[in-house]
C-alpha cells in the first residue's frame, strides 16, 4: 500500500474501485413507508448548529 502523503492527484484520479453489491428487491423500491418528518430533522439540525456555535464561542475566547 502506498502512503497517502506519497500519492499525487493524477495517481489518485487513475485508481478505479469496483465493488459488488446485491440487487435491491423490487418490494424495497416500491414500498411507500414514510420516513422521518422534515420538522424533526430540522429541529435536530438546528440543535446541532446551536451546539456548534457554542463550541466555537469557547474557542474564540481562548
Amino acid at each position: 500500500m502506498i502512503p497517502a502523503q506519497l500519492t499525487s492527484g493524477p495517481l489518485l484520479d487513475s485508481i478505479d474501485i469496483q465493488i459488488e453489491v446485491p440487487a435491491v428487491p423490487q418490494e424495497d423500491l416500491t414500498r411507500t413507508a414514510r420516513g422521518e418528518p422534515s420538522a424533526s430533522i430540522r429541529a435536530r439540525v438546528t440543535a446541532a448548529h446551536v451546539a456548534e456555535a457554542i463550541q466555537y464561542r469557547r474557542f474564540d475566547r481562548g
